[in-house]
């Protein structure tokens, strides 16, 4: 009897633990809670499967010793893990001895204003750490007020001490870098308060290659990519034909994207793929030419052709 309790509690820890692993998956995937039924449907099929014989036993362990992957069960423990994630991140933020802040304003879906809070620190060894501390809501107004005390609250949470904070790197909005009522005025002044010296502010790396990338233009290449990419991506016709003849070359290429203005990221990827699938598009273009389509053959792939 007491042998089959020590073994009752064993494959309890352990189905425990095969829970927690399958949530953390789901979690890192960015699943929904209610995947977890189905995961937990797919091992049963699968033991029936590979080891029929066996199957009966595998299905009392996944409902007696507590498997559980309930749409409940997968938020508390997504929870838990979250905590413990948070906890780890707290002792790591009391060893630095120097470090840095960047923050992101944003909206989701729900209009509802988010604020990113970034941090890279340094400790007495001298590791270095850079990680993603935490975003606040900012459920009213956005100003340079609200975005400092939602600050002070990140600081507070993760008992973060203003002295060893070096630098912070924003956007470029009047909320942010307004120097009299806006984030780094209210920053500054809080320093000041506390005895403190003033700290450099500076301006966020990828918001300035967004801007960099919106000044460079490039109308003499983009003028004739986004067209020819476009043509073959607004057609579904087209969209099929291109495909085919991408899968019948010898190209790894499976497809070109779709380029968009407000997708800026995409430029680069669009630009890489036309290049790479310039030997397919050029004869797939001249065919939509003899066709007499609307779409009108570009003078620099003329020549190329």
């Amino acid at each position: 009897m007491l042998n089959r309790y020590f073994i009752y509690v064993q494959m309890s820890v352990k189905a425990t633990r095969a829970s927690f692993r399958i949530i953390e998956e789901l979690m890192k995937h960015g699943k929904p809670f209610s995947d977890g039924e189905i995961v937990k449907k797919c091992l049963i099929i699968a033991a029936e499967e590979l080891t029929p014989d066996n199957k009966s036993s595998f299905a009392a362990i996944s409902f007696l010793f507590l498997i559980s992957l309930t749409r409940n069960t997968v938020a508390d423990r997504a929870d838990n893990i979250g905590d413990e994630l948070e906890a780890n991140l707290k002792k790591l933020c009391k060893r630095f001895v120097a470090f840095s802040i960047a923050l992101d304003e944003s909206t989701d879906i729900v209009d509802t204003a988010q604020l990113a809070v970034f941090i890279r620190g340094v400790t007495v060894d001298l590791g270095v750490y850079e990680e993603f501390l935490c975003t606040v809501p900012l459920l009213g107004t956005t100003t340079g007020e609200d975005i400092f005390m939602a600050v002070k609250s990140v600081f507070l949470r993760f008992d973060l001490d203003w002295a060893n904070l070096k630098l912070v790197s924003t956007d470029g909005a009047k909320a942010m870098t307004g120097i009299i009522t806006g984030f780094r005025g209210r920053i500054t002044a809080h320093l000041k308060s506390l005895g403190l010296p003033e700290i450099p502010f500076v301006h966020c790396v990828i918001h300035r290659e967004n801007l960099g990338a919106q000044s460079l233009a490039m109308k003499n290449v983009m003028g004739v990519v986004k067209p020819v990419a476009n043509f073959v991506r607004e057609q579904g016709l087209n969209h099929r034909e291109f495909r085919q003849l991408l899968q019948s070359s010898d190209l790894e290429l499976e497809d070109i994207s779709f380029y968009t203005e407000v997708r800026w990221l995409s430029r680069g990827k669009t630009l890489k793929q036309f290049v790479s699938a310039k030997s397919v598009l050029i004869p797939f273009l001249e065919e939509k030419a003899s066709k007499k389509s609307k779409f009108m053959m570009p003078n620099e792939l003329k020549d190329e052709s």
